[in-house]
């Protein structure tokens, strides 16, 4: 039988992936990895209506800020029966003395073949998925810059203008709010920015909204996945035409 792998580089944009035979969540690490280190699980699902087994690996990106040593998993090998999920748990610690910064690996999963279900000649396709991890040392804080914010109103539609740049050290997820005096709060979006990114907000999508006064929404906010304030500006929606 002759066997093609499939290599797909991610990069952690997206929270999840599908690709006919797997299903993966979620795409990313993004955690300290110090001290007791970072744990986090990922969810392998078999989306398919086969036995399907994989191999996981930890592999090297670049010889600059190469955290692929680091990394313990479990389990290293995976067998998934037709819409079956399972984990694999991840655990990265960097050495004592580590230099401060962002560091980058990727984690492998390769679908391998199960001799006793491989019956046919045909040409058969391997996955072989590669998700970039990234972890840093150091009491690091992600810091956005903002420019040219507008937030036009038109109709029942909210609408982010500007530009936001990841001026920090370490990658993050940006996602942006408006926020009342109570709390309360409008979700508008969100990006993920790697180290240097710089993004249009007005390539988001625009927000419909079903709320009465509006205009008392007058706090701009930017957290990350974990609902930490990275930034917060004072705003005023102002009305398209």
């Amino acid at each position: 039988m002759k066997r093609i792998y499939v290599i797909l580089l991610l990069l952690g944009t997206f929270s999840c992936f599908l690709y006919g035979y797997i299903n993966v969540d979620p795409l990313y690490f993004d955690k300290r990895i110090d001290g007791v280190g970072g744990y986090k699980e990922y969810t392998l699902t078999n989306s398919t209506n086969k036995t399907l087994r994989y191999r996981v690996y930890s592999e090297k990106i670049s010889n600059q800020n190469d955290m692929s040593s680091w990394i313990d998993f479990y389990p290293k090998s995976i067998t998934l029966k037709k819409g079956e999920s399972k984990k694999i748990k991840v655990l990265i610690t960097a050495p004592v003395g580590t230099k401060e910064g962002e560091y980058i690996a990727n984690l492998g999963i390769k679908e391998i073949p199960i001799p006793l279900l491989e019956s046919t000649s045909a040409v058969s396709l391997y996955t072989n998925l590669q998700i970039e991890l990234a972890g840093y040392v150091g009491n690091i804080k992600p810091q956005l810059s903002i420019s040219k914010l507008q937030i036009i109103k038109n109709n029942n539609y909210l609408k982010l203008f500007g530009g936001i740049e990841n001026i920090g050290r370490i990658r993050t997820k940006a996602e942006f709010y408006l926020e009342n005096e109570n709390k309360d709060k409008i979700y508008l979006g969100s990006y993920r920015l790697f180290k240097g990114d710089r993004k249009n907000l007005n390539k988001l999508e625009p927000i419909k909204i079903n709320i009465k006064n509006i205009e008392k929404y007058k706090t701009f906010l930017v957290t990350d996945r974990d609902g930490k304030i990275i930034l917060k500006k004072k705003i005023k929606i102002m009305e398209g035409k």
